[in-house]
């Protein structure tokens, strides 16, 4: 049987708390899940892709509430008219 010393990720990507959320791109651009997110050596939080989905459906929500729908009577052919 494998124990979890064998199989466990030892060089991991970490975030300082202080970091931007830009600073956390490094889970789509290294295709991982989550991130320890650090404060000095101690474990604050750990930041997942799910977060930044969260994040995303918070941001188009607010987006749509700012914006009116314009988009129920949007004709494409009208838009290359215009070009």
């Amino acid at each position: 049987m494998l124990s979890i010393r064998e199989i466990m990720t030892t060089d991991l990507f970490m975030l300082e708390a202080s970091a931007t959320l830009a600073g956390a791109l490094m889970l789509q651009k290294h295709k991982i899940g989550s991130l320890p997110v650090l404060q000095g050596e101690k474990l604050v939080g750990i930041i997942t892709d799910s977060d930044y989905v969260g994040l995303a459906i918070n941001l188009l929500e607010q987006m749509e509430a700012i914006e009116p729908d314009d988009f129920d009577d949007y004709d494409a052919a009208d838009a290359t008219d215009e070009v």
